[in-house]
């Protein structure tokens, strides 16, 4: 079998060399080769011109962001709010104590003179809405003093407010206060 289909072989090709055929598939091969690598190359066009377009979009995405922070953060921190009275920080709020939310001001010092805005607020009412320089926020009341002072209500701190002549001593922590 394999005797028959060498001379088959044979006759076949060089009739087609022949006739012409041979090359007229050689140039078709070549057509369909050059068909293939221009597809190719659109292709590829075709993708960077898209990721070319995502870039973009996302520098624009980038600056739009940018933009975004920067009139956020020019914005001012302040309201319109007219404060209830005038206190100083008698002490910073340990960093362990995790005071550190979005509502906190966080930005103060010993000493620092802010205006509370709203009095006894706050989980529990333990703290005050002060504003100062850096911003408002909630600060814990325990750390604020006010700096005009408030009634006396009880009768220990009444006796401290009776004359020297009355004979009356008065305790000698009742002077105190705390730094």
């Amino acid at each position: 079998m394999v005797l028959w289909l060498a001379p088959t072989l044979r006759r076949t090709l060089v009739t087609n060399w022949r006739n012409g055929n041979f090359l007229i598939g050689a140039g078709a091969l070549g057509v369909a080769t050059s068909a293939a690598m221009a597809w190719d190359e659109h292709r590829r066009d075709q993708k960077a011109a898209a990721l070319g377009e995502v870039r973009m979009a996302l520098t624009q995405l980038g600056q739009d962001e940018k933009k975004l922070r920067q009139q956020q953060e020019n914005k001012p921190k302040f309201s319109d709010r007219k404060p209830q009275f005038s206190a100083t920080i008698v002490r910073r709020v340990d960093t362990v104590a995790a005071f550190d939310g979005p509502l906190a001001l966080t930005d103060v010092v010993a000493g620092q003179k802010v205006q509370v805005l709203e009095a006894d607020c706050g989980p529990e009412k333990g703290y005050h809405e002060v504003r100062n320089a850096s911003g408002e926020g909630l600060y814990p009341k325990a750390y604020i003093e006010p700096d005009i002072p408030r009634r006396r209500t009880t009768e220990d701190d009444s006796e401290d407010d009776a004359p020297a002549s009355s004979g009356r001593r008065s305790h000698w922590l009742s002077g105190w206060r705390r730094p």
